[in-house]
């Protein structure tokens, strides 16, 4: 009888693990062909010259990301993992480097940018595009932590949702105007939602959300 209560036990946490694996790489899919979708739809309605300079702002903002993630994402996932207790505190101190970073990031993209004689259109695009990766990289905070008490689905979930939000309103800003700035100020309202709900998901399902500085 007790072997057959741990082999039910076992077969049961296959069965789990499958299904989380399976839940996650389908809307990991999901999130990757929203962003796909998403070139597409920018492409199709900017032309050339704009969709050059989205792609640039994006390439841009991503190569000097580091700054405000150098491994934190990883690093989270393991400590939170081998201290669930501790979460507050690992999440807190994340948190507190990103916003410490945020302006040290945005001032080397503006001093880089104008170095490199942008236009006006580049400017503007990238700065928004700047404030988008930094709302992105908090996101990336809640994601960890999420990950490290095993809501997978959560995770994946809220990463589908944000692409497919992007998708959605960016197809529909774009085609009420096509200026290039709509599709900045759009990323950066989407993302300021997805923040907002990722947090307040992170605050009832795994801790409270606070600054704090450990050196």
């Amino acid at each position: 009888k007790a072997l057959h209560l741990y082999n039910r036990y076992h077969m049961s946490q296959i069965k789990s693990i499958i299904s989380k694996i399976l839940s996650y790489g389908t809307f990991s899919a999901i999130s990757i062909f929203a962003i796909f979708l998403l070139h597409l739809v920018a492409a199709r309605y900017l032309g050339v010259d704009d969709f050059g300079r989205f792609s640039f702002a994006i390439a841009f903002v991503t190569l000097l990301a580091p700054i405000l993630d150098p491994g934190l994402y990883y690093l989270l996932i393991r400590d939170v993992a081998r201290k669930l207790d501790l979460a507050n505190r690992f999440l807190s101190h994340s948190l507190t480097w990103k916003v410490l970073c945020s302006p040290l990031f945005f001032g080397i993209i503006y001093i880089l940018v104008h170095w490199m004689n942008k236009t006006p259109q580049t400017l503007s695009i990238v700065y928004l595009m700047a404030i988008a990766q930094i709302l992105l990289s908090l996101k990336d905070s809640f994601r960890s932590t999420l990950i490290a008490y095993e809501l997978f689905n959560l995770d994946a979930l809220s990463l589908a949702i944000e692409r497919f939000s992007l998708l959605i309103f960016v197809t529909l800003a774009l085609t009420v105007s096509d200026q290039l700035i709509v599709i900045g100020w759009t990323f950066v309202i989407v993302r300021i939602i997805d923040l907002a709900i990722i947090a307040i998901i992170v605050q009832s399902k795994v801790c409270n959300i606070s600054l704090g500085l450990d050196f």
